[in-house]
């Protein structure tokens, strides 16, 4: 049978992960020589100063920006995520055997540590 390349591909990247999954990379947790963050910063800097690098640079910047602006959950999202945080809330009171308050009663004043004071010597 004859596969399409974009679909072969799509299968040996599938592959692939799937092999890796669960391994931890090898340059996890290592840091760059200065010499590499040099190098970096020097092939950014050529590469803003073409003028289709900075627009699609900008392009994204400008997407991101507004991607968060305005968006505010719906008043039923709302009412689910009040509903689940209540339950959670209410079964690790009863879970560390604390009393579930009145409704409509006073909240009980925060009690705050003492602060520590080191003395010197």
């Amino acid at each position: 049978p004859v596969i399409d390349p974009a679909e072969k591909e799509a299968l040996r990247r599938a592959r692939i992960s799937h092999a890796n999954a669960g391994k931890v990379p090898w340059n996890l947790g290592r840091k760059h020589s200065q010499e590499t963050k040099d190098k970096i910063r020097e092939k950014t800097k050529a590469a803003m100063s073409r003028p289709d690098v900075l627009a699609s640079y900008q392009e994204g910047v400008q997407r991101y920006r507004e991607s968060d602006q305005g968006k505010v959950h719906k008043e039923e999202t709302k009412a689910k995520i009040t509903s689940t945080l209540k339950a959670v809330h209410a079964r690790k009171r009863k879970e560390n055997g604390i009393e579930e308050p009145e409704p409509g009663a006073p909240k009980p004043p925060r009690v705050r540590k003492p602060k520590v004071v080191l003395e010197d010597g």
